[in-house]
């Protein structure tokens, strides 16, 4: 996950950094949604780079932005099985608690910078919120 969450990542355009968050969210439903435990690090890694930098924070939205539209939105052409089992095992293995309290940190870490880094985590947030168990949510 280095080349999501790495120092380089900040240097590249725009649209990289969306297609790098695109391959990312392709690994999760792929991988993921199937067996948690064969990318065991795909909220891990991602949630601590976003704790650490804006540039990770920026890349947790892409990410989190890309995985809504890519895998979890009906409007994907992805079955909704595999969604599903995405979001099940997310729930499952607390990432969806863990992906919400961050998010939020950097929504409100970013925003009090001046970052459009808030503003996208804030996106983020509701994609989240429009599926999550809200009882997850109010306890995170």
């Amino acid at each position: 996950l280095e080349w999501v969450t790495g120092e380089a990542i900040s240097s590249v355009p725009a649209y990289v950094r969306n297609k790098a968050a695109q391959l990312w969210a392709a690994a999760v439903g792929e991988w993921y949604g199937r067996k948690p435990s064969a990318f065991a690090e795909a909220f891990p890694a991602l949630l601590r780079a976003a704790g650490a930098s804006e540039r990770g924070a920026d890349m947790l939205a892409r990410c989190l932005v890309s995985l809504d539209e890519d895998i979890i939105s009906h409007e994907t052409g992805v079955s909704e099985a595999r969604a599903g089992a995405v979001k099940d095992a997310m729930r499952a293995s607390g990432a969806v608690v863990d992906v919400f309290g961050v998010s939020l940190r950097c929504a409100a870490s970013c925003s009090a910078a001046g970052s459009p880094a808030g503003g996208a985590c804030l996106d983020a947030l509701a994609r989240l919120v429009a599926w999550a168990d809200i009882g997850l949510l109010a306890n995170a």
